[in-house]
């Protein structure tokens, strides 16, 4: 089953890096999967870093298709040497869109750090290409980065550093089905490094992100706070949506079965699932030495963007006879002490509220009759909301309007929408049983009919709800709503009878008369 789909645009990942453009960026190409990206340079390697067991492509003017090479690669910081046969092929080159002959090759295994690379015809003792080993770095095996939420640590690692200083290493995000939010720190390692030194890499040579870009809110850098360990980063993707539109939700950009490096309409396929991290930093002053860092603690810790059923990023107001709790929408369990509340600012509760669960905020406001069983803690300092990025592309559905005990029926995929208005009586049905539904909104959400908006999959995963800015978001619901509903610069107004199964995020957010907020553990991967 596909899981991460839309709201994988929220999704954040947060490590431990640093790296500098060492090249003038190339002109974007439009991948269809993802963010349009800059293709690799034009180099007689590419990727110019990857790891054991991937494969890099050899270009030189010389290479016959069909004729077979050994490849030599030679290890730049000791004596290690690793040779390979492969076969020159006729394939089109990432970087230019152009068919040519190129030498596909696994990496072998050799140290970590700068390689040298030299390739012979099989049976001639004549070097066809010669590559320094400044052009080349071996990278550690990735991190995988686990799919739930918790820490684990990585003991002996070690990253490997390029011969200009640069240093790597790989992530495995092919198991993140969850919008996570990801922190790692390098304790015993102490990296220095700002935005403005951070690249990330896919294992066929894209230039993935630049984190000096405007990109507020997408990552976060703290110092570290003992003098032995590296700086930490937290990094949102939000690409990962479109890829997931793309591929998950079967577009029309099919891989090409010749060569995965294509879509059969004729698009690269962008891989997002593999990333090589470049860190351009200093260690106690000084750019690392090439070859492999000592071994180093790596502490990886993931948590949820949906980590909580209620969460305003100015102030959170309930009144009325509210009630909060939570279940599990993958294994049935229900009535579970769950029901978090979190704000930045002031969280209030009048008359009879009833939170099952936590609340974090600035301050309190509680009246005597309302009840929060988990207790309340204070923060300590504003947490930045990630504002939503649009991918290009989507169907324009203009504005949505439901009345009169009209019925519109939704099918599996994502949209555009300037206006989404359900009243007088009116349904929306969201059919997302054989896939997921989101809806991007640009302007304002006003839903207050009895029947509202109906899922055909209660599944709260299977259907997102994303403003684009600051359009108000009403919902009036006697019935059931399950989904997910992320508008974080927005008055998210949720009032009636109903009962509400997922996720709310907004910027305050009002919630009022008889409400049930049933909070989905399983957003958080328990």
């Amino acid at each position: 089953m596909l899981r991460p789909h839309s709201f994988l645009l929220l999704s954040r990942i947060a490590v431990v890096l640093t790296s500098v453009l060492l090249f003038s960026p190339p002109p974007l190409v439009h991948a269809g999967c993802g963010c349009e990206k800059p293709p690799p340079p034009l180099a007689a390697v590419r990727p110019h870093v990857t790891y054991a067991g991937k494969e890099v492509r050899l270009f030189a003017p010389t290479f016959q298709s069909g004729q077979s090479y050994n490849v030599t690669f030679v290890s730049g910081t000791g004596k290690e040497t690793a040779t390979v046969q492969a076969t020159a092929v006729v394939r089109r080159d990432v970087a230019d869109s152009h068919y040519k002959v190129q030498l596909p090759v696994q990496v072998p295994n050799l140290p970590l750090g700068p390689s040298g690379i030299r390739v012979t015809p099989v049976g001639q003792s004549t070097v066809t290409l010669s590559i320094e080993d400044a052009a080349f770095t071996v990278a550690p095996q990735p991190i995988t980065i686990p799919a739930r939420t918790g820490a684990s640590r990585l003991s002996g690692f070690r990253a490997a550093v390029s011969r200009a200083g640069v240093l790597y290493f790989s992530l495995n995000l092919s198991q993140v089905t969850l919008p996570l939010v990801f922190q790692t720190q390098a304790q015993g390692y102490p990296l220095r490094f700002t935005n403005h030194n951070v690249l990330f890499y896919n294992t066929q040579g894209f230039l993935m992100q630049l984190l000096n870009e405007d990109m507020l809110g997408l990552f976060s850098i703290a110092s570290a706070t003992s003098s032995g360990d590296s700086d930490v980063l937290r990094y949102s993707r939000h690409e990962f949506n479109s890829f997931y539109l793309q591929h998950g939700e079967r577009q029309q950009h099919q891989l090409d079965a010749t060569d995965a490096n294509w879509h059969t309409d004729g698009t690269p396929h962008i891989d997002h699932d593999y990333l090589i991290v470049a860190i351009y930093g200093h260690v106690n002053g000084s750019r690392p030495t090439p070859g492999a860092t000592p071994a180093v603690e790596m502490v990886v810790q993931t948590f949820s963007l949906f980590q909580r059923g209620l969460v305003a990023d100015a102030s959170i107001e309930i009144t009325g006879s509210v009630r909060t709790d939570s279940y599990h929408s993958q294994t049935g369990a229900v009535g579970g002490q769950n029901g978090d509340l979190w704000s930045n600012g002031k969280i209030k509760l009048a008359d009879k509220v009833a939170v099952h669960g936590h609340a974090t905020g600035r301050e309190f406001d509680i009246s005597k009759e309302a009840t929060i069983t988990g207790g309340t803690t204070t923060t300590t300092g504003p947490v930045t909301l990630m504002p939503v990025s649009m991918p290009s592309g989507l169907p324009d559905l203009g504005e949505i309007e439901v009345e009169n005990t009209e019925t519109r029926t939704l099918e599996p995929g994502s949209y555009l929408v300037s206006d989404l208005t359900v009243g007088s009586n009116g349904t929306l049905v969201i059919d997302n049983t054989n896939g997921p539904v989101t809806l991007y909104v640009t302007g304002d959400v006003d839903i207050s009919t009895n029947n509202g908006v109906v899922t055909t999959d209660p599944d709260p995963e299977k259907f997102a709800l994303y403003v684009i800015g600051d359009g108000a978001v009403k919902i009036q619901n006697q019935g059931h709503f399950h989904g997910v509903i992320y508008a974080p610069a927005s008055l998210l107004d949720l009032s009636g009878a109903g009962h509400f199964f997922g996720a709310f995020v907004g910027e305050k957010v009002k919630v009022s008369n008889t409400v049930t907020l049933h909070y989905d553990t399983a957003l958080r991967g328990e």
